[in-house]
């Protein structure tokens, strides 16, 4: 009997030493942006920084579902903003810019139950976390979100890798298909937009080599007029051969590797679309 303990015990760790291993192993063999950088060779220092999110503040997944779905909506967006810009003191007839007043209700009451804002007196709100001062961090948060529950990728905002020209600091980064997709991600609408914000676009393609670029701005306006310029004329400069297609809505490739794209119809909607024409339209070659 006792020799049979002694096997087993022997057994256990074995097999316990070999679990470990396969731990171990998968620690580094995981895809994650962190590991998929490294292995490329690039000095991977940050991601993912949550001083600045605007997003719920208790772990109620119910609370969590309803501000992804609300967060796919341009006037929840839009809406998130202006809570942003009166973060001090928040009334409700100031938020009613971009949707009526029984959703601005709505929408600031799910506000005050994710405690993302909290009640003063009255009918007076304010931001919880009174650090927030840019939608950018919250947006690009999202967009990593659209990646993983939409398209079962695993993405990172707010990356910062070391040594690189262009500065090294990448809105969203995101593994499809173990194609690396880089998404530079614009909150303020077109005519805030300037050429130096295409330029340095273009620095952080070389600098990262991505299978996948995407210039994206929340906006429902069309970026035809002023974007699509811009990028000519950064293309032109570098004297490239290029073709600005349009392929689906208001949306548009390079080349077919680097997408302009707004928020119409909606951001899940014009990704998908962008995904669909790079896997369709790669080119292969027979030797």
């Amino acid at each position: 009997m006792n020799d049979e303990i002694e096997k087993l015990k022997i057994e256990i760790e074995d097999l316990s030493g070999q679990i470990e291993e396969i731990k171990r192993r998968l620690k580094y063999i995981a895809i994650s942006v962190k590991n998929v950088l490294k292995r490329r060779g690039f000095n991977f220092f940050s991601s993912c920084p949550t001083g600045e999110l605007m997003i719920p503040q208790i772990s109620d997944p119910k609370i969590l579902e309803k501000f992804y779905k609300y967060f796919k909506k341009y006037s929840f967006r839009l809406f998130l903003r202006d809570i942003i810009k009166n973060k001090e003191k928040i009334k409700l007839e100031e938020l009613v810019h971009f949707c009526s007043l029984g959703t601005a209700k709505k929408y600031l009451n799910f506000l005050n139950k994710a405690e993302i804002i909290e009640k003063l007196e009255g009918n007076i709100f304010q931001l919880k976390n009174r650090n927030i001062n840019t939608f950018g961090v919250t947006l690009e948060w999202f967009i990593t979100q659209i990646f993983e529950s939409e398209f079962n990728s695993v993405a990172d905002w707010r990356v910062k890798i070391l040594n690189l020209k262009s500065g090294g600091d990448f809105d969203v980064i995101a593994i499809v298909e173990q194609m690396m997709v880089f998404v530079e991600v614009k909150s303020s609408p077109p005519k805030h937009i300037h050429q130096n914000v295409v330029s340095e676009f273009f620095l952080r393609i070389n600098d990262l080599n991505p299978d996948i670029s995407i210039f994206f701005v929340d906006t429902h306006l069309r970026l035809k007029d002023k974007i699509n310029v811009m990028f000519g004329y950064e293309l032109n400069s570098k004297n490239c051969k290029y073709e600005i297609k349009n392929f689906f809505g208001k949306i548009y490739c390079v080349n077919n590797n680097i997408f302009i794209v707004n928020s119409k119809p909606d951001i899940i909607t014009n990704f998908r679309e962008c995904l669909k024409y790079y896997f369709k339209n790669r080119t292969f070659v027979n030797y």
